[in-house]
């Protein structure tokens, strides 16, 4: 027998003009910007890093970080772009371990909100659907005093037995079916 290779289901993703267009923007951007590109690779190290590693949907993780690690990063972008936007201005800025420490803090400070507003939502949708599961009780109960327990659904013997059979008078031995159990 000869041997088959299976072929591996490879999605081929198409790239826009318009993605191609923004890439080329902002390769053109980086290099006029040099000093400020620098800076943010470093001052960003963890965002960067979590826009690898994030799994969750929309990558939310990473925009929850990356928006307070970027916030914490603007305090110094705007000292380099002060001093006409030089490489000297943001080395020096890196160099110093109080700007990388409030960097870094700022993306902790992203990580710490997204684990508590993920706790606090979870908390609120679990006690929604509780009053939900609640209320359905109620109505339930209600339509059981209205109608009788048969509303449920749980009562058995919807199908005639052959005791009901014999009861109503036909002893005729043979096996009677409703239309639903077919």
């Amino acid at each position: 027998m000869a041997a088959r290779k299976k072929k591996k289901n490879v999605k081929k993703t198409k790239v826009s003009f318009g993605q191609i267009v923004l890439v080329v923007f902002l390769l053109v951007f980086a290099l006029i910007m040099a000093p400020t590109t620098f800076f943010l690779l470093i001052g960003m190290l963890p965002t960067w890093v979590l826009l690898f590693v994030d799994n969750t949907p929309r990558k939310s993780k990473t925009i929850a970080v990356g928006s307070v690690n970027l916030a914490a990063c603007f305090l110094f972008l705007v000292k380099i772009w002060q001093y006409g936007n030089e490489f000297s201005t943001a080395i020096e800025i890196i160099t110093q371990p109080m700007s990388i420490v409030v960097m870094y803090c700022g993306a902790a400070l992203g990580y710490f909100l997204d684990w508590s507003l993920s706790s606090v939502a979870v908390n609120i949708l679990y006690e929604r659907s509780r009053g939900r599961s609640k209320a359905i009780d109620l109505r339930k109960n209600e339509l059981v005093k209205r109608w009788g327990p048969e509303v449920q659904g749980s009562v058995t013997g919807d199908s005639i037995s052959e005791e009901d059979a014999d009861a109503d008078g036909d002893s005729s031995g043979e096996d009677k079916t409703s239309a639903l159990d077919v």
